[in-house]
């Protein structure tokens, strides 16, 4: 079994953090309100969709920091991670011996984000 986030993508946060700085948020100011024990809880268990999780992280972010920082949420919004391409060989290597799982508490976007998760067989 394998975790999808930390292990097979991983996230710019600290490119995020440069860009948010440029419109006036902290470091990790929109992190920490998307992940905030009410926010984050509710994403990764479904009980927000994504858009309804980006809809409040949004409303939080701007109420706190004002209509400067919709450039850095909409980026937020945009990034997609990067797939550590070496761990995906890996994962190849294994599979090809073993059933391989992939675990993740990630967003109602996760669908989204895995093009190959429409076919649990996908060698993608």
């Amino acid at each position: 079994m394998f975790d999808l986030d930390g292990v097979i993508r991983h996230w710019n946060d600290d490119e995020l953090d440069v860009h948010g700085a440029l419109h006036g948020l902290p470091p990790r100011a929109i992190l920490d309100v998307g992940f905030s024990e009410e926010l984050g809880h509710a994403a990764v268990t479904g009980l927000l969709t994504y858009r309804e999780w980006m809809d409040r992280v949004r409303a939080e972010v701007i109420g706190t920091w004002g209509q400067t920082a919709t450039p850095a949420l909409d980026r937020w919004e945009a990034n997609v991670s990067e797939v550590d391409r070496q761990m995906v060989e890996l994962l190849r290597v294994v599979r090809a011996q073993v059933p391989v799982a992939l675990l993740s508490n990630g967003t109602t976007r996760l669908r989204r984000d895995l093009p190959c998760s429409a076919s649990p067989t996908s060698s993608t």
